[in-house]
């Protein structure tokens, strides 16, 4: 009976929190639908109001704001309401082109008005897998396609710029990199159209033909956000569902690293 007592008790607190919680969240999603204003907005001066539709957002938000507010300001007090911790991202209309944010755009000159705006992450344009396998061709006895603008660590399989003179995720040297690569394969094929470019998830190819990126994850590296993408041909369950139904909290997200994710593609769970 004690113990049953105990259990009722402490299942009473549990449903307390998840109700205080619920209300607290129901309360800010009707706030963002009725709208925030953006600081520095002149009651005095033509004022607009427009809906944005934010990643992994409960509700979408209406902001309030001056016709002649910038856009720059805008996506600055996105970022305050709504911060990804650094991830980047494009404000878009409909599928159309990423909406200029700078201190000379005005929300009336970017056509903001009265439009839904959503927020589309800037997502890797080819596939995790297909660039690892591609990376370790030399060592099957097959020849790296390099991108002209991009090198490929042999240690994290991230593609840098080829300005970057170490990886920007473990900091392996680019010069190691190379020599790696021509050692194993003294000819190496230059690609021409290079695939280290920045896409949405549904659109641009996988790296080697494998696809449009079928599912991805967002994943923390040392403070560099970093998205990590699979074609559908390599597509990985557990990370579809962990995209669909958000099952790995922010505070986890450093523990999915690349190694793991393409060890375990047929996983089912994490």
């Amino acid at each position: 009976a004690e113990r049953q007592a105990r259990r009722t008790a402490a299942n009473a607190v549990f449903e307390a929190k998840w109700a205080a919680k619920h209300r607290a969240e129901a309360a800010e999603a009707r706030r963002w639908r009725a709208g925030l204003v953006v600081p520095g907005t002149d009651d005095a001066a033509p004022q607009t109001r427009f809906r944005v539709t934010l990643y992994n957002a409960k509700a979408p938000l209406t902001i309030k704001c001056n016709l002649a507010t910038t856009t720059a300001t805008v996506r600055a007090f996105i970022d305050t309401v709504h911060p990804l911790g650094g991830l980047a991202y494009d404000l878009v209309v409909g599928d159309g082109d990423p909406i200029v944010c700078d201190e000379r755009t005005t929300v009336e000159a970017a056509g903001l008005s009265g439009r839904a705006v959503k927020q589309r992450l800037q997502l890797a344009a080819e596939c995790a897998k297909c660039a690892r396998d591609a990376a370790q061709a030399p060592a099957r006895g097959g020849r790296a396609r390099l991108p002209s603008d991009v090198w490929v660590c042999p240690q994290c399989t991230l593609h840098n710029n080829l300005s970057d003179s170490t990886c920007s995720v473990c900091g392996c040297d680019q010069e190691l990199a190379f020599a790696a690569a021509v050692a194993a394969d003294d000819s190496m094929d230059v690609d021409p159209h290079p695939v280290g470019s920045v896409g949405d998830v549904h659109g641009g190819a996988g790296g080697g033909g494998g696809g449009p990126i079928a599912s991805y994850i967002v994943r923390d590296d040392g403070g560099a956000r970093v998205m990590m993408g699979l074609c559908e041909e390599h597509k990985c369950a557990w990370l579809a569902e962990v995209e669909q139904y958000g099952q790995l909290a922010p505070d986890d997200e450093h523990l999915v690293t690349a190694d793991m994710v393409l060890r375990t593609l047929n996983a089912r769970l994490i």
